[in-house]
């Protein structure tokens, strides 16, 4: 549908540029052109009076009726719909001054017509649509919902290789070390048996010790997760499986029977992967957790018969226990964890 062009809205400034651009000659013309420009005073209505008496005589008028109307009705659809209303309300009575207007406009200069362009006059105030409640979403089953997705402490591009480095033991391997034999040599003395190469391997498989402890309950699903990618790395022939809660000397639940026994450290050369907050996110007064003393006393014993533990800490390194940091591998577990930072653990442990 054409819309109407709008008014465009002119003041007393306006009439005085014309009059000055066009010099009317008489008082005819310049009434002509504030008709045209809609400036002109509105002419007074006659009145009758009424004599007081007569008013008394007078019928009242009752008013109209007013049929109730939903405002759903009244209302436009959308905002596209009401401004058409207005335009076309004001079309007819717009016209004839429009073209007026025209006429004194393209009379003027381009300097001064940029001021009599036409502009957007709102003359109707905006209808106000009605209130919307916004809605709520609808309630939910928490207990019944499925958790959300497990973003892992350690980086999926990473776990194998890190928990690799990490569990790994040095394995002979069937070649012989030459550079060993010769340095036998040199000195004068030869073994036995001739020195192999060594390999990293997990061959010799691997115990996991998992904390279930009360300071581990936000890191259950990451344990879960890590397990998993241990028992998938080693196999689950070569990998055994040990929760507690506490510490290990109180016994360990084995994952494979599922039964209670006392712990049994795994033969030699078997690492011992030790996952642990050692009691740094336990409680005041709580009697679960064990303190740092009696882990220290665990793992020199566990040192003592040639065991290596390496021990992956949810913390950062600056509220480790500090009397464990020689008396195990730790490894900070976090998302940052790297290869490099498992080897240089191993490293500096293995240097002591």
């Amino acid at each position: 549908m054409n819309r109407a062009p709008d008014l465009p809205q002119l003041f007393l400034g306006d009439l005085l540029q014309a009059f000055h651009d066009l010099q009317p000659k008489d008082d005819t013309t310049r009434a002509a052109m504030v008709e045209m420009l809609q400036l002109a005073p509105p002419e007074p209505q006659e009145t009758t009076r009424i004599a007081p008496d007569a008013k008394r005589s007078l019928p009242r008028e009752t008013p109209p009726a007013i049929a109730e109307v939903p405002v759903a009705e009244v209302l436009p659809e959308d905002e596209a719909d009401l401004e058409e209303e207005r335009d076309l309300a004001q079309a007819e009575a717009t016209e004839t001054a429009r073209a007026g207007a025209e006429t004194v406009r393209d009379a003027l200069p381009w300097a001064r017509r940029r001021r009599l362009l036409p502009m957007r006059v709102e003359t109707v105030p905006a209808a106000r649509r009605p209130f919307v409640a916004p809605t709520v979403p609808a309630a939910t089953d928490e207990e019944h919902e499925s958790p959300p997705d497990l973003l892992p402490l350690l980086h999926p591009s990473w776990t194998r290789a890190v928990l690799t480095a990490a569990a790994a033991g040095q394995v002979a391997q069937r070649a012989i070390d030459v550079d060993a034999v010769v340095a036998e040599l040199a000195r004068l003395r030869m073994s036995a048996t001739l020195p192999r190469l060594r390999t990293w391997s997990l061959s010799r498989g691997v115990q996991v010790l998992a904390d279930d402890g009360e300071g581990m309950v936000p890191f259950a699903r990451d344990v879960d997760s890590l397990i998993a990618a241990v028992v998938e790395l080693a196999g689950p022939e070569l990998t055994e499986i040990l929760h507690f809660a506490g510490g290990p000397w109180h016994g360990v639940l084995d994952a494979a029977s599922w039964s209670e026994l006392p712990y049994i450290p795994p033969a030699p050369g078997v690492p011992i992967l030790l996952i642990s907050d050692f009691g740094i996110a336990r409680r005041p007064f709580s009697s679960e957790a064990a303190t740092s003393i009696e882990w220290r006393r665990f793992l020199e014993e566990l040192r003592g018969d040639g065991h290596e533990v390496i021990a992956f800490v949810p913390y950062p390194r600056e509220r480790w226990p500090r009397m464990l940091v020689d008396s195990a591998q730790l490894v900070q577990w976090d998302r940052g964890t790297t290869v490099m930072q498992v080897r240089s653990a191993r490293a500096g442990r293995r240097s002591r």
